[in-house]
């Protein structure tokens, strides 16, 4: 996974960013009230009406209808300033907190996942390197027993060589284990280890 990727994903699971998040769209609505509380409201209403009926005539019946339209304004300034502005002024600075809050859970998942993947980095560096040195203790432990059958190295040269070889295995299976756990806490921390039904972790 990049880090890119990592950062995406704990970004979408990540509980403290996401409710850093719904912090600031509460805040920034909470401002739009407030700024929509100082202005000046305009309210128009508008009526329309129509009547028909029926006249007689010599020439026959025709009808008549009488159609009325009325539209009205009113324009309402709040008075109250010094209240308005008190709201307005403590909705300013909610949001603002709520930003700061929310860039700083942010700052805060990518680097933990910056953290944690260059723990995964320097475990799989280890392994590699243990690889190695597997490989370099297995070339020195045939060596050792080829210069043993030729009499030109004692046993005690085989058994060194051959427990360089233990102690390669060794180190390898610890950065094995080391890299397994590092990579199962990044997947858990970008939601991307789960647990099924019988309680067995899912990737």
């Amino acid at each position: 996974v990049t880090q890119e990727e990592a950062i995406a994903a704990a970004l979408a699971h990540n509980p403290a960013w996401l409710n850093a998040r719904d912090q600031v769209e509460d805040a920034r609505r909470q401002l739009a009230v407030a700024v929509n509380a100082t202005l000046p409201r305009l309210d128009v209403t508008a009526s329309y009406a129509w009547t028909s009926g029926v006249s007689s005539r010599a020439a026959g019946p025709y009808e008549t209808a009488l159609r009325d339209l009325t539209v009205s304004a009113g324009f309402e300034i709040p008075l109250d300033r010094y209240s308005l502005r008190r709201d307005y002024q403590k909705a300013v600075i909610a949001e603002r907190q709520a930003e700061r809050e929310f860039l700083r859970a942010r700052d805060g998942v990518v680097r933990d996942v910056q953290v944690q993947l260059t723990q995964l980095r320097q475990a799989e560096l280890a392994m590699e390197f243990q690889r190695r040195s597997i490989s370099d203790a297995e070339k020195a432990v045939r060596l050792a027993e080829f210069d043993y059958l030729r009499g030109k190295s004692a046993n005690r040269d085989v058994l060194e060589a051959q427990d360089q070889l233990v102690q390669a295995q060794n180190g390898y299976d610890t950065a094995l284990v080391q890299a397994r756990i590092s990579q199962l806490r990044l997947q858990n921390y970008i939601g991307k280890l789960t647990v099924d039904l019988e309680g067995e972790w899912l990737k």
